[in-house]
């Protein structure tokens, strides 16, 4: 590829095409890995190096793409590891201070569904999931919003929520799932 400065710029060992296609079924049940690798460093750094005798608009323009597509890699690490956590079906008023209440479709460890409109972006909920005979209280933040006529769904994710909590939702979590399998 050649750019308008008259620099030589080979762009195909870092685009193979046609690209090849994804599993996303697979690649979601994989165990979740530890460590970020990224798997396009070895070509990157090969780009790098010979772009070294290149213009520094060249490199930096190299440069920026090679951060846009670390950031991607790690965008989709972290999507694939979000969609670990398994939900569990509930049923169950939601109690948010100085609103209405709202009704929970779903909770699992991370974050809970519920049909209603969200006053404010970060609130303070309140609710039971069965078989405990307490309530639990976190804060949660509202991550999407879907304004619909008839059944509203906001799907937030907590931010403070204690470890004991935590598991008994987890527990909850297991048991609905064994149960449905």
């Amino acid at each position: 590829m050649r750019n308008n400065i008259g620099i030589d710029l080979n762009f195909s060992c870092l685009y193979p095409y046609p690209a090849q296609r994804k599993d996303r079924r697979l690649r979601d049940r994989a165990e979740p890995s530890t460590d970020f690798t990224w798997e396009m460093d070895a070509p990157w750094n090969e780009q790098l190096k010979r772009s070294a005798a290149t213009s520094p608009m060249a490199r930096r323009e190299i440069e920026f793409v090679y951060e846009l597509e670390r950031k991607l890699q790690q965008w989709e690490q972290a999507q694939k590891d979000r969609r670990k956590l398994l939900r569990a079906p509930v049923m169950t008023r939601v109690h948010i201070d100085g609103q209405e209440h709202m009704l929970a479709c779903d909770v699992s460890t991370r974050g809970l569904r519920c049909s209603g409109r969200p006053k404010k972006a970060t609130l303070d909920v309140e609710f039971k999931i069965p078989g405990l005979p307490f309530p639990i209280d976190a804060k949660a933040e509202v991550i999407e919003y879907f304004d619909r006529p008839v059944i509203p769904l906001v799907n937030m994710r907590f931010i403070d929520l204690d470890t004991p909590y935590e598991s008994h939702i987890q527990d909850y979590v297991n048991r609905r799932l064994a149960h449905t399998l």
